[in-house]
């Protein structure tokens, strides 16, 4: 386990001309489920779980249409990861993460999850990463028998989602309504964004624009994190 500080960077962005923000948000869809929770992206298409319906979504990013609809592996999907080849889908209840093909949604796979409360999900090319709520931890672990590789404290309390952009990771948390840029060697928290929604949860990567589901408003963003831009620092903080 790390046990390092979290240092808070408050970032203000701003681009030539206009004011520009991690975090703005340039597209929104409603979701095709009312309680939408994991997301992750396929490299073409996103990907959406959703809880009541218990269904995984095939989502057109360009107008939000459903293009296709699998059973969730089990009764409480969640967070949501894709490994260039299947799904990953933590299911709360069962404390499973589920290997699903997503042309039949047939179980390919099953890992104990890492710790009680498995909500985000992603994957970093080698390894899967849980954001896990009760245990306000964030945790690497092996996709082939749910060994724990590393864990940290999550940036606040009450992460749901998380995603990794190649470098970075990018947790969601409910009740500071923010978005934090996570060093995945360290924990420290390097970018805090707003949440686009009340109650944001599943994160996903398309290479270049990072997407969130709300829970509450039952939407789906799009959002800028990266563009030609400057940064000014302000409010350093340590947690």
């Amino acid at each position: 386990m790390i046990n390092r500080g979290i240092y808070l960077l408050l970032i203000i962005v701003f681009t030539t001309g206009l004011l520009g923000y991690t975090g703005e948000v340039v597209k929104e869809f409603d979701t095709p489920g009312t309680c939408p929770t994991g997301l992750t992206w396929d490299g073409k298409h996103l990907w959406l779980a959703d809880r009541k319906t218990d269904k995984l979504y095939c989502i057109n990013p360009r107008n939000g249409k459903t293009i296709r609809e699998l059973d969730s592996p089990a009764y409480w999907p969640m967070g949501l990861a894709w490994d260039g080849e299947a799904l990953w889908n933590a299911d709360v209840n069962a404390r499973k993460v589920f290997r699903v093909d997503p042309k039949s949604g047939t179980i390919l796979k099953v890992v104990d999850a890492p710790d009680g409360s498995p909500r985000g999900l992603a994957w970093d090319g080698q390894y899967l990463w849980c954001a896990d709520n009760r245990a306000d931890k964030i945790i690497q672990f092996s996709p082939d028998d749910g060994t724990t590789i590393i864990e940290f404290r999550a940036p606040a309390k009450e992460p749901r989602g998380v995603c990794f952009d190649g470098q970075y990771l990018w947790v969601s948390d409910r009740l500071a309504d923010e978005i934090h840029m996570v060093d995945p060697g360290t924990g420290s928290v390097l970018v805090i964004a707003n949440a686009p929604g009340p109650f944001t949860r599943g994160l996903a990567y398309d290479g270049k624009y990072l997407w969130a589901v709300d829970y509450q408003n039952d939407k789906l963003y799009k959002m800028k994190i990266r563009d030609d831009r400057h940064f000014l620092r302000s409010d350093e903080r340590h947690a």
